[in-house]
């Protein structure tokens, strides 16, 4: 019993000692921009966050990350070897669920290592790669977002973007080569086959489009 009270009477200080330590972040200016939009106004006082570039944003984002790890450090009991455990938990072989397009086969596998997945086809019980992000982009900011196949598997759509950006790049390929067909197209929001499998309905919307904040353009 006198176990269970000094336990309680242990934690009890804990709690109290965290509840005395406030959250209090660095404060964030606010500049008003204000939009019609459906002639409704639309105020946004944190816009200005948005400018990753910014040498005042990038000071800002600095600001909020000291601060939380130094919270975090005050609040927090350290579990030496958690983030070597969680680290190798993580960074090991993923394999995709097989899908059939077609008379084809494909499946995405992450190995251990890879900053991205990477697109292999099956022919004759042989796992051919056709796709890996890496070849376009060697810095690893890249990566795929989408695969649109053509209803017979001979084509696929893939739809990469740049550091989470909005929009993406889309490569055409032959999924039995993983050749690149044509030139890539830019500015893209979405990417559909038609049935014929010769066209295609494509969304455009470029980086002022989007902080303009306008609709996209579908094109055939």
């Amino acid at each position: 019993m006198r176990k269970m009270i000094s336990a309680l009477f242990l934690l009890i200080m804990v709690l109290c000692l965290y509840s005395q330590i406030k959250f209090v972040p660095p404060p964030t200016e606010k500049i008003e921009v204000v939009d019609t939009l459906h002639n409704i106004l639309i105020t946004d006082n944190y816009r200005w966050l948005e400018d990753g570039t910014d040498p005042k944003v990038i000071e800002w984002t600095r600001a909020q990350h000291d601060y939380g790890v130094q919270y975090l450090k005050t609040v927090q009991k350290e579990h030496p070897g958690l983030h070597e455990e969680l680290k190798a938990y993580i960074d090991r072989d993923y394999f995709g669920m097989k899908s059939k397009k077609g008379n084809r086969v494909f499946q995405s596998i992450q190995r251990k290592g890879d900053k991205h997945f990477k697109l292999f086809t099956i022919i004759d019980k042989k796992e051919i790669l056709i796709w890996d992000p890496i070849k376009i982009d060697p810095s690893g900011r890249t990566s795929t977002e989408a695969i649109d196949y053509t209803y017979d598997g001979e084509k696929a759509a893939i739809s990469v973007q740049k550091d989470g950006s909005e929009i993406y790049t889309v490569y055409i390929i032959n999924t039995r080569t993983g050749k690149i067909i044509n030139t890539p197209l830019e500015n893209v929001s979405s990417f559909s086959w038609t049935k014929d499998q010769r066209s295609a309905y494509i969304s455009i919307k470029t980086k002022k489009d989007i902080e303009e904040q306008k609709s996209a353009k579908t094109y055939f």
